[in-house]
């Protein structure tokens, strides 16, 4: 009996292992998908592909978040514009939300305020990640064909990588 149990125990973490190593690298490319809203052939686009750019996602906790933002030039004059290691645009927060309700109070609205970041895909999918509790590896705008506000479900959704327990 006790020789049956180590077997199904081997089994079982040669069947993880396996699994680990087949379908995670399916499992996480995790891509953060963007309705393009703006102009994709503006300057302030950068390397998002779009100077205005909004989705839905879910993160790792299973919230359902709408986050919009738009790109600008940045300003010498700004307090922004002289960060040296920015980029050459800056992003600022629009909208940030859970559900589908734009004035219920939540812990994202925070973000809507003052939120600047520099306009690079790099950083943005590292605010998305940091802030709204996500785990995406690359970033694709939609200029055409997707539309946010057509669904309420989700364009992209963050799922926690999978681990071995051992």
């Amino acid at each position: 009996m006790l020789y049956r149990e180590k077997s199904r125990e081997k089994i079982k973490k040669l069947f993880i292992d396996i699994y680990i190593k087949l379908w995670q690298p399916l499992y996480m490319n995790k891509t953060l998908i963007f309705e393009g809203a703006g102009w994709e052939k503006a300057s302030s686009a950068s390397d998002i592909g779009n100077c205005r750019i909004r989705t839905r996602i879910k993160n790792n906790d299973g919230e359902i978040i709408y986050l919009e933002m738009m790109g600008r030039k940045k300003s010498e004059w700004s307090t922004y514009g002289r960060k040296k290691n920015w980029s050459d645009f800056v992003g600022f927060v629009f909208h940030c939300h859970t559900g589908y309700d734009s004035n219920k109070m939540n812990q994202y609205c925070k973000l809507e305020i003052g939120t600047i970041i520099s306009w690079d895909a790099k950083t943005l999918i590292e605010w998305v990640n940091k802030n709204l509790n996500c785990s995406f590896n690359s970033l694709r705008v939609e200029n055409d064909g997707v539309q946010v506000h057509n669904t309420k479900l989700p364009l992209c959704e963050s799922l926690p990588p999978i681990k071995n327990k051992d």
